[in-house]
């Protein structure tokens, strides 16, 4: 993959990795 590709999976990853926490921290 590019890095502009990588770069957008990053920011998806970080993000679903953020949202799934959510939940456990409450």
């Amino acid at each position: 993959t590019c890095a502009k590709h990588q770069r957008e999976i990053a920011r998806a990853v970080k993000r679903a990795r953020i949202l799934a926490f959510l939940p456990f921290t409450r």
